[in-house]
Protein backbone atom coordinates (compact mmCIF):
# COMPACT_ATOMS: atom_id res chain seq x y z
CA UNK A 1 0.00 0.00 0.00
CA UNK A 2 3.00 2.25 0.77
CA UNK A 3 6.31 2.65 -1.20
CA UNK A 4 9.59 3.89 0.66
CA UNK A 5 11.08 7.79 -0.20
CA UNK A 6 13.35 8.03 2.43
CA UNK A 7 13.82 6.57 6.06
CA UNK A 8 11.17 8.68 7.85
CA UNK A 9 9.18 9.08 4.94
CA UNK A 10 6.53 7.19 3.07
CA UNK A 11 4.51 7.94 0.10
CA UNK A 12 0.94 6.48 -0.82
CA UNK A 13 0.74 4.67 -4.33
CA UNK A 14 -1.57 6.56 -5.88
CA UNK A 15 0.66 9.44 -5.57
CA UNK A 16 1.08 9.63 -9.23
CA UNK A 17 -3.20 9.62 -10.04
CA UNK A 18 -2.78 12.85 -7.01
CA UNK A 19 -0.32 14.09 -9.59
CA UNK A 20 -1.87 13.99 -12.69
CA UNK A 21 -4.87 15.22 -11.43
CA UNK A 22 -3.03 18.23 -9.92
CA UNK A 23 -1.70 19.11 -13.73
CA UNK A 24 -4.46 18.29 -15.46
CA UNK A 25 -4.05 15.39 -17.68
CA UNK A 26 -7.36 13.51 -16.27
CA UNK A 27 -9.23 16.29 -16.94
CA UNK A 28 -11.37 14.79 -19.78
CA UNK A 29 -11.08 11.18 -18.76
CA UNK A 30 -12.80 8.16 -20.48
CA UNK A 31 -16.39 6.89 -19.50
CA UNK A 32 -17.67 3.60 -19.66
CA UNK A 33 -19.81 4.35 -22.98
CA UNK A 34 -16.15 5.72 -24.43
CA UNK A 35 -17.52 8.84 -24.21
CA UNK A 36 -14.85 11.57 -22.70
CA UNK A 37 -16.55 13.28 -19.66
CA UNK A 38 -14.93 16.39 -18.46
CA UNK A 39 -14.31 16.73 -14.19
CA UNK A 40 -14.14 20.82 -14.38
CA UNK A 41 -15.25 23.89 -16.07
CA UNK A 42 -14.03 26.69 -17.19
CA UNK A 43 -15.62 29.88 -16.46
CA UNK A 44 -15.67 33.76 -18.27
CA UNK A 45 -16.29 36.79 -15.45
CA UNK A 46 -17.65 39.39 -18.24
CA UNK A 47 -17.59 42.85 -15.67
CA UNK A 48 -15.16 41.40 -13.13
CA UNK A 49 -14.39 44.98 -12.47
CA UNK A 50 -17.49 45.86 -10.65
CA UNK A 51 -18.29 45.40 -7.06
CA UNK A 52 -20.18 41.73 -7.51
CA UNK A 53 -17.63 40.55 -10.03
CA UNK A 54 -14.78 41.37 -8.17
CA UNK A 55 -16.63 39.01 -4.93
CA UNK A 56 -17.59 36.03 -7.37
CA UNK A 57 -14.15 35.95 -9.22
CA UNK A 58 -13.00 35.55 -5.31
CA UNK A 59 -15.29 32.99 -4.78
CA UNK A 60 -14.79 31.25 -8.10
CA UNK A 61 -10.95 30.95 -7.09
CA UNK A 62 -12.36 28.67 -4.33
CA UNK A 63 -14.36 26.22 -6.20
CA UNK A 64 -13.12 23.49 -6.85
CA UNK A 65 -15.02 22.37 -10.01
CA UNK A 66 -13.61 25.13 -11.33
CA UNK A 67 -10.40 24.90 -12.99
CA UNK A 68 -9.85 28.40 -15.07
CA UNK A 69 -10.85 31.53 -14.46
CA UNK A 70 -11.24 34.64 -17.08
CA UNK A 71 -11.65 38.10 -16.06
CA UNK A 72 -12.77 40.60 -18.49
CA UNK A 73 -13.70 44.14 -17.54
CA UNK A 74 -11.66 47.20 -17.33
CA UNK A 75 -7.73 47.61 -16.76
CA UNK A 76 -8.14 46.99 -12.98
CA UNK A 77 -8.89 43.62 -13.79
CA UNK A 78 -5.32 43.15 -14.58
CA UNK A 79 -4.03 43.87 -11.00
CA UNK A 80 -7.62 41.88 -9.49
CA UNK A 81 -5.97 38.36 -11.21
CA UNK A 82 -2.46 39.38 -9.85
CA UNK A 83 -3.74 39.12 -6.61
CA UNK A 84 -6.04 35.92 -7.17
CA UNK A 85 -3.00 34.41 -8.39
CA UNK A 86 -1.75 34.34 -4.70
CA UNK A 87 -4.61 32.30 -3.59
CA UNK A 88 -3.12 28.68 -2.79
CA UNK A 89 -6.12 26.73 -5.13
CA UNK A 90 -5.65 24.44 -8.22
CA UNK A 91 -7.95 27.04 -10.68
CA UNK A 92 -5.63 29.74 -12.96
CA UNK A 93 -6.36 32.74 -13.23
CA UNK A 94 -6.06 35.05 -16.89
CA UNK A 95 -6.99 38.52 -17.19
CA UNK A 96 -8.02 40.56 -19.85
CA UNK A 97 -9.57 44.35 -20.93
CA UNK A 98 -11.23 46.21 -23.66
CA UNK A 99 -12.64 45.11 -27.00
CA UNK A 100 -9.61 42.87 -27.72
CA UNK A 101 -9.23 41.06 -24.91
CA UNK A 102 -13.37 39.74 -25.37
CA UNK A 103 -11.89 36.54 -28.00
CA UNK A 104 -9.57 35.61 -25.42
CA UNK A 105 -11.77 35.95 -22.45
CA UNK A 106 -14.35 33.81 -24.53
CA UNK A 107 -13.08 31.31 -27.02
CA UNK A 108 -12.15 28.23 -23.91
CA UNK A 109 -15.05 28.94 -21.48
CA UNK A 110 -17.48 26.44 -20.74
CA UNK A 111 -19.68 29.19 -18.60
CA UNK A 112 -19.77 32.94 -19.01
CA UNK A 113 -20.95 34.78 -16.52
CA UNK A 114 -22.38 38.33 -17.82
CA UNK A 115 -22.46 41.01 -14.86
CA UNK A 116 -24.13 44.13 -15.14
CA UNK A 117 -22.24 47.99 -14.39
CA UNK A 118 -24.22 49.07 -11.13
CA UNK A 119 -24.65 52.15 -12.32
CA UNK A 120 -28.08 52.93 -11.65
CA UNK A 121 -29.22 54.93 -8.38
CA UNK A 122 -31.10 52.75 -5.84
CA UNK A 123 -34.97 53.87 -6.58
CA UNK A 124 -34.06 53.24 -10.46
CA UNK A 125 -37.25 52.07 -12.72
CA UNK A 126 -36.91 48.53 -14.45
CA UNK A 127 -36.66 50.49 -17.77
CA UNK A 128 -34.23 53.13 -16.22
CA UNK A 129 -32.17 50.20 -15.63
CA UNK A 130 -32.39 48.49 -18.64
CA UNK A 131 -31.49 51.67 -20.79
CA UNK A 132 -28.33 52.06 -18.73
CA UNK A 133 -26.95 48.28 -19.01
CA UNK A 134 -28.78 47.73 -22.61
CA UNK A 135 -25.67 49.05 -24.73
CA UNK A 136 -23.40 47.12 -22.42
CA UNK A 137 -25.35 43.86 -22.65
CA UNK A 138 -25.83 44.15 -26.70
CA UNK A 139 -21.77 44.17 -27.13
CA UNK A 140 -21.23 41.30 -24.89
CA UNK A 141 -23.87 39.12 -26.06
CA UNK A 142 -22.52 39.35 -29.53
CA UNK A 143 -19.35 38.60 -28.33
CA UNK A 144 -20.67 35.65 -27.30
CA UNK A 145 -22.26 34.66 -30.60
CA UNK A 146 -18.84 35.22 -32.34
CA UNK A 147 -16.62 33.45 -29.68
CA UNK A 148 -18.58 31.38 -27.32
CA UNK A 149 -21.68 30.26 -29.49
CA UNK A 150 -22.19 26.96 -27.80
CA UNK A 151 -20.65 28.00 -23.71
CA UNK A 152 -23.53 27.79 -21.35
CA UNK A 153 -24.16 32.08 -21.00
CA UNK A 154 -25.58 33.15 -17.42
CA UNK A 155 -26.80 36.66 -17.51
CA UNK A 156 -26.87 38.46 -13.82
CA UNK A 157 -27.75 42.12 -15.06
CA UNK A 158 -30.67 43.55 -13.10
CA UNK A 159 -33.41 43.30 -14.24
CA UNK A 160 -32.97 39.79 -15.49
CA UNK A 161 -36.65 39.76 -16.83
CA UNK A 162 -35.37 41.68 -19.45
CA UNK A 163 -31.75 41.42 -20.24
CA UNK A 164 -32.15 37.44 -21.10
CA UNK A 165 -34.91 38.06 -23.54
CA UNK A 166 -32.25 40.93 -25.13
CA UNK A 167 -29.77 38.09 -25.00
CA UNK A 168 -32.19 35.63 -26.56
CA UNK A 169 -33.21 38.24 -29.60
CA UNK A 170 -29.18 39.31 -30.31
CA UNK A 171 -28.59 34.73 -30.06
CA UNK A 172 -31.41 34.53 -32.34
CA UNK A 173 -30.08 36.50 -35.56
CA UNK A 174 -27.97 33.97 -35.29
CA UNK A 175 -27.36 30.04 -36.48
CA UNK A 176 -26.29 29.65 -32.71
CA UNK A 177 -29.51 30.29 -30.42
CA UNK A 178 -29.91 27.54 -28.35
CA UNK A 179 -32.67 27.63 -25.31
CA UNK A 180 -30.99 25.42 -23.54
CA UNK A 181 -27.52 27.12 -23.18
CA UNK A 182 -29.10 30.68 -22.49
CA UNK A 183 -30.19 30.81 -18.12
CA UNK A 184 -30.98 33.93 -16.25
CA UNK A 185 -29.52 33.69 -12.79
CA UNK A 186 -32.35 33.46 -10.11
CA UNK A 187 -29.74 32.84 -7.27
CA UNK A 188 -30.35 35.89 -5.41
CA UNK A 189 -33.64 35.15 -4.54
CA UNK A 190 -33.10 31.74 -4.07
CA UNK A 191 -30.79 32.42 -1.66
CA UNK A 192 -33.38 35.25 -0.12
CA UNK A 193 -36.09 32.82 0.29
CA UNK A 194 -34.51 30.33 1.86
CA UNK A 195 -32.47 32.53 4.26
CA UNK A 196 -35.79 33.69 4.79
CA UNK A 197 -37.63 30.61 5.91
CA UNK A 198 -34.48 29.56 7.72
CA UNK A 199 -34.88 32.52 10.28
CA UNK A 200 -38.85 32.35 10.07
CA UNK A 201 -38.68 28.92 11.16
CA UNK A 202 -35.37 28.94 13.32
CA UNK A 203 -33.75 26.25 10.75
CA UNK A 204 -30.18 26.02 9.25
CA UNK A 205 -30.57 27.80 5.92
CA UNK A 206 -28.10 25.05 4.29
CA UNK A 207 -31.03 22.47 4.76
CA UNK A 208 -33.69 24.76 3.42
CA UNK A 209 -35.02 24.86 0.19
CA UNK A 210 -37.91 27.27 -1.70
CA UNK A 211 -39.03 26.67 -4.98
CA UNK A 212 -39.40 29.80 -7.33
CA UNK A 213 -41.62 30.37 -10.21
CA UNK A 214 -42.72 34.00 -11.96
CA UNK A 215 -40.07 36.34 -12.85
CA UNK A 216 -36.47 36.41 -11.88
CA UNK A 217 -36.82 39.67 -9.86
CA UNK A 218 -37.41 40.90 -6.48
CA UNK A 219 -40.76 42.55 -7.76
CA UNK A 220 -41.98 39.32 -10.00
CA UNK A 221 -40.83 36.42 -8.13
CA UNK A 222 -43.11 34.09 -6.75
CA UNK A 223 -41.97 32.31 -4.08
CA UNK A 224 -43.38 29.00 -3.57
CA UNK A 225 -43.29 28.89 0.85
CA UNK A 226 -46.49 25.99 0.64
CA UNK A 227 -43.82 23.60 -0.96
CA UNK A 228 -40.70 24.93 1.16
CA UNK A 229 -38.82 21.86 2.29
CA UNK A 230 -37.60 20.45 5.35
CA UNK A 231 -41.07 22.00 6.89
CA UNK A 232 -44.23 23.31 5.19
CA UNK A 233 -45.72 26.41 5.99
CA UNK A 234 -49.41 27.86 7.18
CA UNK A 235 -51.55 29.65 4.81
CA UNK A 236 -50.91 32.81 6.71
CA UNK A 237 -47.13 32.32 7.32
CA UNK A 238 -46.82 32.57 3.49
CA UNK A 239 -48.34 35.57 3.26
CA UNK A 240 -46.27 37.17 5.63
CA UNK A 241 -43.50 36.17 4.06
CA UNK A 242 -44.45 36.98 0.68
CA UNK A 243 -45.26 41.20 2.12
CA UNK A 244 -41.36 40.21 3.51
CA UNK A 245 -39.55 39.09 0.04
CA UNK A 246 -41.10 41.99 -1.56
CA UNK A 247 -39.84 44.23 1.20
CA UNK A 248 -36.76 42.81 1.58
CA UNK A 249 -34.60 45.24 -0.28
CA UNK A 250 -35.28 47.79 1.88
CA UNK A 251 -34.05 45.94 5.09
CA UNK A 252 -30.59 46.44 4.08
CA UNK A 253 -29.20 49.11 5.71
CA UNK A 254 -27.45 51.56 3.25
CA UNK A 255 -26.93 55.29 3.03
CA UNK A 256 -28.39 56.60 -0.03
CA UNK A 257 -27.12 59.58 -2.05
CA UNK A 258 -27.15 60.44 -5.44
CA UNK A 259 -24.09 58.45 -6.31
CA UNK A 260 -25.75 54.93 -5.03
CA UNK A 261 -24.98 51.73 -6.78
CA UNK A 262 -28.32 49.31 -7.53
CA UNK A 263 -25.80 46.50 -6.40
CA UNK A 264 -26.87 46.54 -3.01
CA UNK A 265 -26.01 43.16 -1.88
CA UNK A 266 -22.90 42.39 -3.64
CA UNK A 267 -21.88 39.53 -1.74
CA UNK A 268 -24.86 37.28 -1.05
CA UNK A 269 -25.21 37.97 -5.06
CA UNK A 270 -21.76 36.71 -5.40
CA UNK A 271 -22.55 33.74 -3.49
CA UNK A 272 -25.53 32.75 -4.88
CA UNK A 273 -23.44 32.92 -8.50
CA UNK A 274 -21.32 30.76 -7.39
CA UNK A 275 -23.52 27.77 -6.16
CA UNK A 276 -25.17 28.39 -9.71
CA UNK A 277 -22.11 28.06 -11.17
CA UNK A 278 -21.00 24.96 -9.01
CA UNK A 279 -24.67 23.35 -10.35
CA UNK A 280 -23.96 23.99 -13.69
CA UNK A 281 -20.73 22.55 -13.83
CA UNK A 282 -21.35 19.19 -11.64
CA UNK A 283 -24.29 19.33 -14.48
CA UNK A 284 -21.81 19.67 -17.53
CA UNK A 285 -19.39 16.99 -15.90
CA UNK A 286 -22.05 14.41 -16.06
CA UNK A 287 -24.12 14.38 -12.37
CA UNK A 288 -27.43 13.72 -12.57
CA UNK A 289 -28.70 15.53 -10.00
CA UNK A 290 -27.66 19.18 -11.28
CA UNK A 291 -30.76 20.91 -10.92
CA UNK A 292 -31.20 24.43 -9.73
CA UNK A 293 -33.82 27.30 -10.79
CA UNK A 294 -33.48 29.77 -13.39
CA UNK A 295 -35.22 32.11 -15.70
CA UNK A 296 -35.15 30.14 -19.07
CA UNK A 297 -37.02 29.42 -22.36
CA UNK A 298 -40.86 27.59 -22.09
CA UNK A 299 -43.67 26.87 -23.47
CA UNK A 300 -46.27 26.46 -20.58
CA UNK A 301 -48.10 29.48 -20.94
CA UNK A 302 -48.65 31.75 -23.67
CA UNK A 303 -48.16 35.34 -22.20
CA UNK A 304 -44.64 35.44 -21.97
CA UNK A 305 -41.56 33.30 -23.35
CA UNK A 306 -39.25 33.19 -20.49
CA UNK A 307 -40.40 32.03 -16.80
CA UNK A 308 -38.43 30.76 -13.67
CA UNK A 309 -38.98 27.24 -12.65
CA UNK A 310 -36.61 24.20 -12.11
CA UNK A 311 -34.22 22.97 -14.24
CA UNK A 312 -31.69 19.85 -14.84
CA UNK A 313 -28.39 20.56 -16.06
CA UNK A 314 -26.45 17.75 -18.13
CA UNK A 315 -23.41 17.89 -20.57
CA UNK A 316 -25.03 20.13 -23.17
CA UNK A 317 -26.76 22.59 -21.34
CA UNK A 318 -30.55 22.28 -19.81
CA UNK A 319 -31.70 18.90 -20.14
CA UNK A 320 -35.00 19.01 -18.53
CA UNK A 321 -37.48 21.69 -17.23
CA UNK A 322 -39.98 20.21 -14.66
CA UNK A 323 -42.55 23.41 -14.70
CA UNK A 324 -44.86 24.67 -12.53
CA UNK A 325 -45.91 22.67 -9.82
CA UNK A 326 -49.35 22.85 -7.88
CA UNK A 327 -50.08 25.94 -6.69
CA UNK A 328 -51.62 27.39 -3.80
CA UNK A 329 -54.38 30.02 -4.98
CA UNK A 330 -52.19 33.07 -3.04
CA UNK A 331 -49.48 31.79 -5.44
CA UNK A 332 -51.51 31.55 -8.57
CA UNK A 333 -52.87 35.54 -8.35
CA UNK A 334 -49.19 36.25 -7.90
CA UNK A 335 -47.80 34.10 -10.97
CA UNK A 336 -50.49 35.73 -13.02
CA UNK A 337 -49.36 38.90 -11.82
CA UNK A 338 -45.79 38.13 -12.70
CA UNK A 339 -46.36 36.86 -16.43
CA UNK A 340 -48.47 39.87 -17.13
CA UNK A 341 -45.28 42.35 -15.90
CA UNK A 342 -42.52 39.95 -17.64
CA UNK A 343 -44.63 40.14 -20.82
CA UNK A 344 -44.41 43.97 -20.61
CA UNK A 345 -40.76 43.56 -19.94
CA UNK A 346 -40.19 41.57 -22.73
CA UNK A 347 -42.36 43.66 -25.22
CA UNK A 348 -39.96 46.61 -23.87
CA UNK A 349 -36.98 45.16 -25.12
CA UNK A 350 -38.22 44.24 -28.55
CA UNK A 351 -38.76 48.62 -28.68
CA UNK A 352 -35.52 49.40 -27.64
CA UNK A 353 -33.91 46.75 -30.08
CA UNK A 354 -35.36 48.73 -33.13
CA UNK A 355 -34.30 51.94 -31.57
CA UNK A 356 -30.93 50.72 -31.44
CA UNK A 357 -31.44 49.17 -34.75
CA UNK A 358 -29.27 46.05 -34.02
CA UNK A 359 -28.92 44.25 -37.12
CA UNK A 360 -27.37 40.54 -37.10
CA UNK A 361 -23.73 39.47 -36.61
CA UNK A 362 -22.54 39.10 -40.47
CA UNK A 363 -18.47 37.56 -38.76
CA UNK A 364 -20.01 34.54 -37.05
CA UNK A 365 -19.80 32.64 -40.20
CA UNK A 366 -16.33 33.67 -40.63
CA UNK A 367 -15.31 33.35 -36.74
CA UNK A 368 -16.65 29.83 -36.64
CA UNK A 369 -16.19 27.17 -39.38
CA UNK A 370 -18.81 24.35 -38.43
CA UNK A 371 -22.32 23.34 -38.72
CA UNK A 372 -24.49 24.83 -35.71
CA UNK A 373 -25.30 21.46 -34.98
CA UNK A 374 -22.00 19.95 -35.12
CA UNK A 375 -20.82 19.51 -31.71
CA UNK A 376 -16.98 20.32 -31.83
CA UNK A 377 -15.88 24.06 -32.77
CA UNK A 378 -12.88 25.38 -34.53
CA UNK A 379 -12.12 28.69 -34.08
CA UNK A 380 -9.73 30.80 -36.77
CA UNK A 381 -7.73 32.33 -34.09
CA UNK A 382 -6.09 31.45 -31.09
CA UNK A 383 -4.70 33.03 -28.10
Amino acid sequence: MYYKTSKFLTVPKNIEFVRCLSSGLMQRPVGIDGTFRQKYVRVSVLGADTTTGEATSFLLKQNPIVSQIYLHGTVEVLGMAADLKHVDTRCEVKAYHGKDGLPKALRRADIVLIIGKDKCPLNATAEVRLRTEIEHVVELAEACTRYAPKSIIAVCVSPIAATLPLVASIFRRTHWYHPGRLIGSTALCQVRANSLVARYQDLDPISVHVPLVGGPDTDCVVPLFSRATPVGLTPTDCEILHEKIRKIDDLIPIECSSNCRLGISPLSEAYAINQMVTTMGIGLCGDEKANCTGFVRQSILNNCRHLVSTVKFGPGGIVHNYGIPKLTKLELTLLEKATLLLQKREQLVLDLLSQLDVQPCSQVASMVQLSPYSQKRVPVGRD
